[in-house]
C-alpha cells in the first residue's frame, strides 16, 4: 500500500514539475536574451515587460486566471520573474500544473504530520534511529522539506531573480532525492534486494569514513599547494619588476585563493593533473618548487593510490558479507 500511495505521490510531482514553463523561466533569467521560443532576441535589447503577451505570441495582454480563478493583482507580482504564478496562458501544461502543485503540497503536509505524529509517538532517539537505518529515507525527508520550502520563495519571487533561482534549484533537488525513494521500494525485490542494501552499506559505512580521512588530505594539502602557488607567484611578479621576465608569467597563477586550490587538489584527485604539475614545475622559485613536489608526491600516493584503493577494499568486502546472505531480500520485505 505504500508503495502505491508512493507512485501516486511521484506521478502528481512529476506532472507539476514537467509542466514548469522552463522556456519563460529561460527568458527571465537570460534577460531577455534568449526568447520564450529558444531564439536569441537582438541580444537582450527587448526588456522583459509583459510576459503573458510574450507567452501566446499575441500582441494584446492576456488576462490570466490565476490558481483556481484566484490571481495576485499586485505589481509585486506583474514582473516576469513572477510568470509561475500564471496557469491559463500556458495552455493545457499550465492547467495540469494549476491541478499538480497544490495537490502535492497537501500531500506533502500530510506526510510531514505524519512524521510529527511519530516522532511524539516513539520519541526523536528513536525516530531518527530507523530513519538512519535507510539512508534514501533520509533523503526522501529532505525533499519533502525542500517542496515545503518552494512555498515561501514563490511568494517571494518579486524580490528578484535569485527567488527565481531558488525556486528551480529547490524543485530539482527534490525531483532528484523524490526518485532515490524507489531504492527504499527496491530492498525487498529478490533481484535487486543485495545490491540495494550493498549501496545502503557503502553510503552509510564505507564512504563515510573514506571521506572523513580524504577530506582531511584535502584541506591539508590544498593549503599548502596554495602557500606553494603563492609563493611562485610573487618570484614571478618580482621578476617581471626586475625586467627579467615576461609580463604575461605574472597572470599565469591557477590558484588565486583557498578556496580554489581546494577545488583544484580535488580535480587532481580525479587523474586531471597535467596542468597543475606543469605549472608548479615551471615556478621560478626553486626552493617552492621542490616543496610542492614532494607534496605533490605525498598527495598522490597516501590519497589517490593508497585510500582509493583502500575504499575500493571496502566497498568489496561489504558486497561481498551481503551477497552471502542469500536470503537477506526476504527479511526486508517483512
Amino acid at each position: 500500500m505504500s508503495l502505491f500511495g508512493f507512485c501516486f505521490f511521484y506521478i502528481i510531482f512529476s506532472l507539476a514539475y514537467m509542466c514548469r514553463p522552463f522556456s519563460a523561466t529561460t527568458w527571465v533569467v537570460t534577460g531577455g536574451n534568449i526568447s520564450y521560443t529558444g531564439e536569441v532576441v537582438n541580444n537582450g535589447s527587448i526588456s522583459p515587460v509583459d510576459m503573458v503577451s510574450f507567452v501566446k505570441m499575441e500582441e494584446a495582454p492576456i488576462m490570466d486566471s490565476g490558481l483556481f480563478g484566484f490571481s495576485l493583482h499586485s505589481p509585486f507580482y506583474e514582473h516576469p520573474r513572477c510568470h509561475l504564478w500564471h496557469y491559463t496562458v500556458f495552455g493545457i501544461q499550465g492547467y495540469i500544473r494549476m491541478v499538480c502543485e497544490p495537490l502535492t503540497i497537501a500531500i506533502v503536509l500530510f506526510q510531514l504530520a505524519g512524521e510529527l505524529w511519530d516522532i511524539y509517538s516513539i520519541g526523536h532517539v528513536r525516530w531518527w534511529q530507523i530513519l538512519i537505518t535507510f539512508p534514501t529515507k533520509i533523503f526522501y525527508k529532505m525533499s519533502l522539506l525542500l517542496i515545503i520550502g518552494v512555498v515561501p520563495i514563490r511568494f517571494a519571487c518579486g524580490l528578484g531573480d535569485f527567488m527565481l533561482f531558488l525556486d528551480n534549484m529547490f524543485s530539482i533537488s527534490a525531483v532528484v532525492l523524490i526518485s532515490l525513494h524507489f531504492l527504499y521500494y527496491c530492498r525487498a525485490v529478490k533481484f535487486v534486494g543485495p545490491f540495494v542494501l550493498m549501496i545502503y552499506k557503502i553510503i552509510t559505512q564505507d564512504l563515510l569514513r573514506f571521506f572523513l580521512i580524504y577530506f582531511v588530505f584535502l584541506f591539508g594539502f590544498s593549503q599548502g599547494f596554495y602557500i606553494v602557488f603563492l609563493s611562485c607567484e610573487r618570484a614571478r611578479l618580482d621578476r617581471v619588476e626586475a625586467g627579467t621576465s615576461d609580463p604575461e608569467d605574472a597572470t599565469s597563477n591557477i590558484i588565486k585563493n583557498p578556496f580554489e586550490a581546494v577545488i583544484r587538489v580535488f580535480i587532481m584527485t580525479t587523474g586531471e593533473y597535467q596542468t597543475f604539475y606543469g605549472d608548479m614545475s615551471t615556478c621560478q622559485e626553486p626552493t617552492m618548487s621542490t616543496i610542492g613536489k614532494i607534496l605533490f608526491f605525498i598527495y598522490e600516493v597516501f590519497s589517490s593510490l593508497m585510500q582509493f584503493n583502500v575504499l575500493i577494499a571496502m566497498m568489496t568486502r561489504t558486497y561481498e558479507m551481503i551477497y552471502a546472505t542469500e536470503k537477506e531480500w526476504k527479511r526486508q520485505a517483512n
